[in-house]
């Protein structure tokens, strides 16, 4: 590869760069809202900003990325990555979205909206490779751990899992089952109230895997357990 090449990658990839942050910084100051089950745009389930940051800094090029659920993180999948699905069943969301994004010049034509449960959808869908995913749809139990299960084997290796809401119970078990996986996750990060994981293997990490090869299905329940357990983790000791 020639040096001019490069040269024009790494400006390409600078300039990419300045407008996701432009886009970011768009979002934090208008503060639109999205959400709404019944009518959209009178509620606003945002990220936050540094977490958006974060998931723009940390995407390769023409990143393959899917999140359950939508609002400010879609914005910013669509500003960086290369192919974004979106799966969230309330099409006045999705309008609203790609609306804001019309009349701000980040272009939707690489976003696909898929107006439906995740539960119902990701079962059926084509298990393409992935580089991130974000499970932030609905939160009910056990929806998350489902978002989980049906894109874990999807993501590459040294891919991005994202927990986020991780202060409700249902978002909270998918994060502390993957806090004690061995080999194959890795907590690299934490925003709040939302957990980034590396996925560390090419290998399946989610179908396929005995209750006798997950920590989690090891845990000690006694009360003595948890408190030892508890302690542990209030000193930063794995389990």
């Amino acid at each position: 590869m020639s040096q001019l090449v490069v040269e024009k990658q790494v400006e390409e990839a600078e300039l990419n760069n300045e407008k996701v942050k432009s886009v970011i910084e768009l979002l934090a100051r208008e503060l639109p809202s999205f959400h709404g089950e019944l009518n959209a745009g009178t509620r606003s389930w945002a990220l936050a900003t540094q977490t958006l940051e974060w998931i723009a800094a940390n995407l390769p090029k023409d990143a393959a990325t899917l999140e359950t659920g939508c609002g400010y993180s879609t914005v910013t999948f669509a500003a960086a990555s290369g192919e974004h699905t979106v799966i969230s069943p309330f099409v006045g969301e999705h309008d609203l979205i790609q609306k804001w994004c019309e009349g701000n010049n980040v272009s939707t034509s690489h976003v696909r909206f898929c107006a439906q449960s995740s539960v119902d959808l990701l079962p059926r869908m084509d298990p393409t490779p992935l580089d991130m995913v974000l499970v932030d749809g609905a939160h009910e139990f056990p929806v998350p751990a489902i978002d989980w299960y049906y894109t874990a084997d999807r993501l590459r290796k040294g891919g991005i899992m994202i927990i986020d809401d991780t202060q409700i119970p249902s978002g909270y078990i998918v994060m502390d089952f993957l806090q004690m996986e061995r080999g194959r996750w890795e907590q690299v990060h934490t925003i709040g109230r939302t957990c980034f994981f590396k996925k560390l293997t090419s290998e399946p990490v989610a179908r396929g895997i005995g209750f006798l090869d997950q920590p989690w299905c090891q845990m000690d329940l006694s009360m003595k357990g948890r408190i030892k357990r508890k302690l542990r983790r209030m000193m930063g000791i794995g389990d």
